[in-house]
Formats: structure tokens, sequence, C-alpha cells
């Protein structure tokens, strides 16, 4: 009784620490890569990032995951026809069904997966001047629209190398496969946010906050704004 009680436990906590923890500190992970891609400065805390947006960040990815699960359950019914007739008489039409349900499965959750990509990182960087929740969505959906088949092939070469990068050992996946794949996700974030992002001279340099059109001091930690008249 006691060690079900304690595997439960360990259950509960594994799935609890996806939202509360992965979210965050993964979005953190793919910020810094963002900052080396724009060739800015950047440091070890900056990995937390994502915690500074924290409930924001959590609501989102759990958002994006619901959002992407919703687009696998149509493909989840054909399998589970696919597995009733395959139970009766017509086992080989019942298989060919579950495998069509698979790969609808798939399709719905790369597709959704891929528009829904950048929802956190917008969330939290402070070129896109931090939008609402909504506007998150919106604007990954839209960006991400527009270069969909490009970031299919980049995930999928870059998903290939981290995988085989990770059954080989521990170290390679961690010191190659991983930063190649969040440089690689940083990059395309940065070429197709560029149009619309707001420029590195317009960012409090303390805090990141959009200055644009501020004079005297930043009004999210008060530091003074380079070049800026004083205010009156």
């Amino acid at each position: 009784m006691v060690t079900s009680i304690l595997d439960l436990i360990t259950l509960v906590a594994s799935l609890a620490r996806v939202p509360f923890f992965d979210f965050p500190f993964g979005v953190g992970l793919t910020f810094v890569a963002l900052r080396c891609v724009r060739g800015e400065e950047t440091s070890v805390g900056e990995l937390f990032y994502g915690f500074r947006r924290y409930w924001t960040v959590v609501g989102l990815g759990v958002l994006v995951t619901l959002s992407v699960f919703a687009a696998m359950i149509p493909g989840f019914i054909i399998v589970g026809v696919g597995v009733v007739v395959a139970q009766g008489n017509m086992s080989d039409l019942g298989i060919a069904i579950a495998i069509i349900g698979g790969l609808i499965s798939a399709v719905g959750a790369i597709c959704i997966g891929v528009r829904l990509l950048y929802v956190t990182l917008i969330a939290i960087d402070p070129r896109m001047r931090t939008p609402e929740f909504v506007d998150c969505f919106k604007l990954s959906w839209k960006l991400t629209g527009e270069h969909f088949y490009g970031l299919i092939g980049l995930i999928a070469v870059l998903g290939l190398i981290a995988a085989v990068s990770g059954l080989l050992l521990v170290l390679p996946y961690f010191f190659f496969g991983l930063p190649l794949l969040m440089a690689g996700v940083a990059s395309a974030y940065h070429l197709i946010t560029r149009p619309v992002a707001t420029p590195q001279k317009d960012i409090c340099s303390v805090c990141g906050y959009a200055i644009v059109g501020i004079v005297g001091v930043c009004p999210e930690c008060g530091e003074p704004i380079p070049n800026a008249e004083p205010t009156t």
C-alpha cells in the first residue's frame, strides 16, 4: 500500500513538473539561444527568463498542449474503430484503419504544434513588447503560417539529429543535439519575427522593456534611458 502511494505521488510530481517547471525553463533555454542568434549579451541567469512571466508561460504551455491533443482526437477515434473492426473477422481492414487513424493523429499534432510553436517565446520576448495572452496565439499562428513547410522540415531534421544523439549517449544530446535544436528553432524565430520585432535600440538594456517613444527613465526598472532628454 505504501509503495503504491509513493508511486502515485511520484507520478503526480512528474506530471506537475512539466507545466510548472519544464515549460518556463524550456522557453528560457530557447530565449538564451535567441539572444545568441541576435548577437546580444546573455548570462546563465537568463536560462530562467521564462519565470519572469511564470503564470502566463505555464497557462500558455498548458493550452498549447491541450490544443495539440485536441487535434489528435479524430485520429484516436479512427484508431478505436480500427481496433473494434480488427477484433472481428476483418483483422486486416481493422489494422489498416488503425494505421490511418494513427497517421491522422500525427498530422494533426504536427500541424497544430508547428503553428503554435512560438506562443511561449513570444510571451517573454521583450522585442515583441510582451503581448497579451490571446495575442501570443494570434502572432504565432500568423507568423508560422507563412513559413509552415520550412519549419516542419527544419524541426524534422534537427529533431532527428537530437534523437540520434540522445540514443548514442546522454552527453552528445545535451552538448550537441539539444543545443543544435534550440539554435535552429531560435534562428527560425529570429528570421520570421524580424519584420515585426522591436529594434534592439528601443529595448531597455537593463530589464528588456520596450521603450519606444519613452524619454527619461524606463517605466519598468527606473534606469535612465541613454541619449534621452530628461523629463520635466
